[in-house]
């Protein structure tokens, strides 16, 4: 039987003494698409050959976007922007239940990653709600870093970074009473948000983050160009 967090606790590290949800400490998921729909490298602009190297200018590429979920007042900080995500269940990682949590309030199948693959309960947690339990073949997201953005001695928020690797578009389901709204931002347009305060204390951290992944997944070269898989 699952323990859920549900619930608030006390906070007695010094300086914040206040209530924080999740009785086993939350976690959320900062979900990155590198191209604008989601694929790789589809929008890549026209090919150019530089020292026998075929380049994409960076100027030309998409911007790295995030999903941020505007959380209704019905939460703690409503009406700021923040992350999907929530209390941890009794034993369960950071990665699950921030998985867990996505999938419950954006729509995104449970079975997106190998982790939920792998793992029943978070189906038979859909299934209890009357969702449908995820069925894709090949992983929706790949899960990137996993840090934790707030560490308050006995309770800790952490933040996943995952990679959308498909096509796919949030939703807010017809029960859920924690989602204003849920948008795709690109990173530089997020500090312009009013964001939930935790999220915004780490957010600098996570986009230096994210910017790093997108240089490694590009194989940047010293004149900022993406470099093809073509060419290696």
């Amino acid at each position: 039987m699952v323990s859920s967090g549900d619930r608030y606790v006390y906070c007695s590290k010094a300086g914040c003494q206040k209530s924080h949800w999740g009785a086993y400490g939350a976690a959320g998921l900062l979900l990155v698409r590198f191209d604008n729909d989601g694929s790789q490298h589809s929008n890549l602009p026209k090919k150019t050959v530089k020292n026998n190297k075929i380049k994409h200018t960076s100027s030309s590429r998409s911007s790295p976007q995030v999903l941020l979920q505007l959380r209704s007042y019905a939460c703690q900080s409503g009406g700021t922007w923040a992350i999907p995500g929530g209390a941890l269940d009794k034993g369960e990682t950071p990665a699950a239940g921030a998985l867990r949590e996505t999938s419950e309030e954006t729509c995104l199948p449970c079975s997106c990653t190998e982790i939920t693959k792998a793992s029943k309960s978070a189906d038979k947690k859909r299934k209890a709600r009357g969702l449908a339990a995820g069925t894709e073949s090949k992983p929706l997201v790949m899960l990137l870093d996993e840090l934790v953005t707030t560490d308050h001695g006995s309770w800790k928020y952490t933040t996943i970074v995952g990679e959308l690797r498909g096509a796919w578009e949030p939703k807010i389901p017809e029960y859920d009473d924690e989602s204003l709204a849920l948008e795709w931002v690109a990173i530089d347009e997020v500090e312009k948000r009013n964001l939930h305060p935790g999220f915004k204390a780490s957010w600098l951290e996570l986009k230096r983050r994210i910017e790093r992944l997108d240089e490694e997944r590009c194989g940047v070269d010293g004149d900022h160009g993406c470099v093809s898989d073509e060419s290696r």
